[in-house]
């Protein structure tokens, strides 16, 4: 029951609106640890595990739904996507999809999953009002890398690096576009507008550049041995990618394709990330234990931050304020001070934490 007692601001007779259990939000870091079957959840207030959640075997990504309530774990090791919860924290659904999981993208009205299989030449398609497979949409080859959703929600675009093309799927017909690029395409990323994809081509040492209105590759860009990371700034004008066999980043400008820097990293850089204020680069070196930060102005490595065994994986909570990394080769997500540039500490989320995305939900 709710007293109010009477002071100066109450006046006699004044009539109080007392509003009791509006909604708030809830804001959790979800972090698939490989090893431990599970999903940690750690919230970023405090920094602490607030439970494990049981997936499938071997999970791998994760991918979280627009209103923040569900996120889709793909379970590498028994062909299965696993449905939590993000406000209950349990899982809901299991889902039997193809042959190891991987990648997955969901669409930007939140209807529909694509999941792409690492030993099968098909892609599921995934309801997420019944959660159940209302497509397997044939590719090619014998196992696909990445997907990405268009942000107009029209196709979706497949890494399908066995059979080194870029599938465009119609997300209505399902028609398939096959889209021929040098060996191994592994990585997407779109350009703010849409109109352009790059493609990390990890077998020839090319980023391949895709039209997206005519589904044609308009350009080739020799980068580094065994490109891998993609990330571009906010306003569009360079594209960052990692070239994991030459310790190396390469600096692409987008109105003429061509590469304006190579900068010197780490062993086996692996993902890149960039700032929301597009000022500094993140670099994963995922054979180490650093983070390589790039000032992007300048095109110069600030320095070589020390982290956890095998960073891959990052992301920049909703603040923006802080960068968490996964370090897959130990127990630890490690939390950097992205005003300072410093390690602030390491949550021990479990063992071999890889794929790690923020939730907020009602």
């Amino acid at each position: 029951m709710l007293v109010l007692m009477a002071g100066p601001s109450v006046s006699a007779n004044q009539s109080l609106t007392v509003s009791e259990g509006q909604s708030t939000t809830t804001t959790n870091l979800f972090v698939v640890t490989s090893a431990s079957d599970s999903t940690a959840v750690v919230d970023p207030s405090t920094n602490e595990v607030i439970t494990q959640i049981p997936v499938g075997r071997s999970p791998i990504r994760i991918a979280i739904t627009p209103d923040g309530q569900k996120a889709y774990v793909s379970n590498g090791g028994d062909f299965t996507l696993s449905v939590i919860d993000t406000v209950n924290l349990d899982v809901t659904h299991t889902i039997t999809v193809g042959r190891s999981p991987q990648e997955l993208a969901i669409t930007p009205d939140g209807g529909r999953v694509f999941v792409v299989h690492k030993a099968s030449g098909d892609i599921s398609v995934v309801d997420t009002g019944t959660d159940t497979v209302i497509n397997d949409v044939a590719i090619g080859g014998t196992g696909a890398r990445d997907v990405a959703v268009s942000s107009d929600g029209l196709f979706a675009y497949v890494a399908n690096s066995s059979a080194s093309m870029v599938n465009a799927i119609d997300t209505s017909t399902y028609a398939v576009t096959n889209i021929v690029t040098p060996a191994g395409p592994r990585r997407l990323l779109f350009t703010p507008t849409g109109a352009r994809l790059f493609v990390a081509d990890y077998d020839s040492g090319f980023v391949s550049v895709i039209d997206t209105a005519t589904k044609t590759v308009i350009s080739n860009i020799a980068v580094g041995i065994k490109p891998r990371g993609l990330a571009i700034t906010p306003n569009g004008k360079e594209v960052y990618v990692t070239n994991e066999g030459a310790r190396t980043v390469s600096v692409i400008n987008t109105s003429t394709l061509r590469v304006s820097a190579t900068l010197r990293v780490g062993n086996q850089p692996y993902q890149v990330l960039i700032t929301p204020d597009g000022a500094w680069a993140y670099v994963s070196n995922s054979g180490a234990k650093t983070l390589s930060i790039i000032n992007t102005r300048t095109h110069t490595v600030a320095q070589n931050l020390v982290v956890g065994q095998g960073p891959f994986f990052s992301v920049v909570n909703p603040a923006g304020t802080e960068l968490y990394v996964s370090n897959s080769q130990d127990t630890t997500v490690s939390v950097i001070d992205l005003a300072t540039q410093t390690v602030l500490q390491a949550v021990e989320v479990g063992p071999k934490p890889f794929d790690l995305s923020f939730a907020t939900s009602p």
